[in-house]
């Protein structure tokens, strides 16, 4: 695994074994703001443009920042279309017990453009890590 970005919210990681996109939240998070956030899915989208691959994983189970409805929705205009341009079709999360931190991430991919991608949400890490393995399919 390569170390691509880090900072005090998160880190980006190319696990080169699998070809698969990492993000790992920090539980720092309680403290990030709107514009931190924004910042670093720009970020990851500009790693994404580098790499070809078609899905990633997300450590969620310390993500303790609950995105608002404007987030959701800057992040289903501006976020999504540059997964789905890089050809992102599948992202699984990995999720921890915090109840309004993991209905925030699922609001967000109910989006209108996030629909076209395949996200599913899991509690045990090897479960998120072998259905992104699967063969790979067109997002429903």
């Amino acid at each position: 695994m390569s170390l691509l970005f880090e900072n005090q919210f998160g880190e980006i990681i190319y696990n080169s074994v699998d070809n698969m996109l990492e993000v790992h939240w920090k539980d720092t998070t309680e403290e990030l703001e709107d514009e931190d956030f924004q910042s670093f899915l720009v970020k990851f989208t500009e790693v994404i443009s580098m790499y070809s691959t078609s899905a990633f994983f997300v450590n969620a189970t310390k993500k303790m920042f609950v995105m608002s409805n404007p987030i959701q929705e800057w992040h289903d205009v501006v976020i999504v279309p540059k997964y789905i341009e890089a050809g992102i079709r599948k992202i699984a999360f990995h999720v921890g017990d915090n109840t309004m931190v993991d209905l925030s991430l699922e609001l967000t991919f109910d989006e209108e453009n996030s629909q076209q991608l395949q996200t599913k949400f899991f509690d045990d890490e090897e479960k998120a890590r072998t259905w992104l393995l699967e063969k790979k399919t067109e997002a429903a």
